[in-house]
């Protein structure tokens, strides 16, 4: 099952671009207020201490999950651990990557990490992790591999090609690659967290 989780820092074009059909979609704080405006059905998730509007938030969703202010998990874990809950196994964040708070951004990349079923994108960036062998379509400039935990990776179709290279974490050897061809393969004995990325 597929379910969205959007936050405040997605931009409307990208909600608008997105096909949220036979889909669950959360919204996160202020990302609610961007779904209302966008006319989306959703389930408002937070503890709403950066929104002005939680009455109108409330009467507008489906359904409210209002959580307390001192909690363990940021609302974006809760929300991924809420959709994991009811048995959603694909999940994507909208936004999260961006932002005024870097430490949320590095708490969402920990999401990535523990929970596979995840993927995050905005306009410009789309992250997942991997642990097996995938492939790449040519549809991001750049190309990026970062190990979280010591990893064999090989690349074919992008500029800087590999063979079993022992990738560790902390070592940013496979940052800003490009492809060559419509299609790369990545083989991956590890766990890599991919960023795709453009200007």
């Amino acid at each position: 099952m597929k379910a969205f989780i959007v936050l405040g820092n997605v931009s409307d074009k990208l909600i608008a671009a997105t096909d949220f059909s036979n889909s669950l979609i959360v919204g996160v704080e202020d990302g609610c207020n961007k779904l209302m405006k966008l006319h989306h059905n959703f389930i408002a998730l937070g503890d709403f201490d950066s929104v002005t509007n939680f009455k109108k938030i409330s009467n507008k969703s489906q359904k409210l999950v209002h959580l307390p202010r001192e909690k363990d998990d940021t609302d974006t874990a809760y929300a991924v651990k809420y959709l994991i809950n009811l048995g959603y196994n694909d999940i994507t964040i909208l936004g999260g990557i961006k932002g005024f708070r870097c430490e949320h951004f590095i708490a969402n990349v920990i999401l990535l990490n523990n929970y596979p079923q995840l993927i995050m994108k905005d306009d410009n960036s789309y992250l997942m992790v991997k642990e097996n062998d995938f492939t790449l379509q040519n549809e991001y400039q750049h190309v990026n591999f970062f190990a979280l935990k010591d990893s064999i990776i090989s690349i074919k179709g992008l500029k800087y090609e590999l063979d079993n290279y022992l990738l560790k974490p902390f070592d940013p050897l496979t940052i800003s690659n490009s492809f060559i061809k419509e299609e790369a393969f990545i083989s991956v004995q590890g766990k890599v967290l991919v960023i795709l990325t453009n200007e």
